[in-house]
Parts: C-alpha cells; structure tokens; sequence
C-alpha cells in the first residue's frame, strides 16, 4: 500500500461520519452538498448535552 494511502487509512478508520461523495466538480457543489438533504434521517440521534457527556468522558 503506498504511504499517503496509508495515511488515509490512519484518518477514515477515526471518522465516525462517513458520507461517500464524487469529486467536487465546480467550487459551489461542495456548500450545496452541504446544505442538500435527499429525506435521510439518521437511525441514531444525539442531543449536545449527550455530545458533551462523551467528549468529557473521553478527555478524562
């Protein structure tokens, strides 16, 4: 496996969000993307005081 793969690798496998996407084509996709919602609604829901639970956990 070539180094910068490896890298990606070290990096995807600490992401909890994975939205696979194509190459961004014109700069204006990327915030459209963003902002675009095609009716998904996560199984999972988290409210911030929850976020912040488990962030002050893991920094313990």
């Amino acid at each position: 496996m070539p180094e910068d793969e490896k890298v990606l690798t070290a990096l995807y496998d600490r992401l909890l969000l994975r939205y696979v996407v194509e190459y961004i084509k014109n700069d204006g996709d990327f915030e459209e993307m963003l902002k675009r919602c095609d009716g998904y609604t996560p199984k999972t829901r988290i409210t911030k005081d929850e976020l912040k639970i488990i962030n002050n956990t893991w920094l313990r």
